[in-house]
């Protein structure tokens, strides 16, 4: 039992080592015949998996960056023209519209203040020099 607990703890630390780094960790061989295909075949699986996590890491960054420059201009110069383009006719308007109930109130006013002058185009000759 004890032994089988130490062989899992070593598989564990090789595994640890090999993702931390993996030029640290050495195939130490107690015989048999040696191959290179182990030993290079750990060596790319663990360059292979350090080149995946890069990759990853660097996708993230980079969709990151993207959604903060998404974030970053609410109003962008175009939006910018359109809304001051917009608020100067708003203003425009608004100023005509006071003008022309200034100049309403204006004649209302004057047609209070001014009797109206008769008509003397209809009133026959002799009643206007009758009444003066």
């Amino acid at each position: 039992m004890e032994e089988g607990m130490r062989r899992w703890n070593s598989e564990v630390e090789k595994e640890t080592k090999l993702e931390i780094c993996p030029e640290m960790v050495k195939n130490t061989r107690y015989g048999g015949a040696q191959g290179e295909d182990d030993d290079t075949e750990a060596v790319k699986k663990a360059a292979e998996e350090r080149a995946r996590k890069k990759a990853e890491v660097r996708k993230r960054l980079e969709e990151a960056n993207r959604a903060k420059k998404v974030k970053k201009g609410f109003l962008t110069p175009e939006r910018k023209k359109k809304l001051r383009k917009l608020l100067m006719m708003k203003a425009a308007e608004d100023l005509k519209q006071q003008q022309m109930l200034k100049e309403q109130e204006r004649q209302r006013v004057l047609q209070e203040r001014i009797l109206p002058l008769p008509d003397l185009d209809n009133i026959p000759d002799g009643l206007i020099f009758d009444t003066l």
